[in-house]
């Protein structure tokens, strides 16, 4: 019988800016191939690294064929992301 791994949990910060970006890509390649909750609840701020950053990860995830869940993301957040040109629906889901 195989194990199904169990799906970690990573909040991100309040501010996803570059260094935030930075910080993120690094948990983020620790937390490759295995299940995936990213929880914006802290998140009021975010960069276009930050987006790049989530984007990539999105996309990373998807080719794995990996589950990678976006949670509680603020109208705030979601307004910051659809102000790049990014449809937050249609790159993460139903956030």
């Amino acid at each position: 019988m195989t194990e199904t791994p169990e799906t970690a949990v990573f909040a991100l910060p309040a501010a996803l800016d570059a260094d935030g970006a930075v910080h993120l890509a690094n948990a983020l390649c620790d937390l490759r191939y295995g299940p995936l909750t990213l929880d914006a609840a802290p998140l009021r701020r975010i960069g276009a690294q930050g987006l790049q950053t989530l984007l990539s990860a999105a996309r990373s995830w998807r080719a794995d064929a990996v589950a990678l869940t976006f949670v509680n993301f603020s109208d705030e957040a979601l307004d910051q992301i659809r102000a790049m040109g990014v449809d937050p629906a249609q790159e993460f889901g139903d956030p």
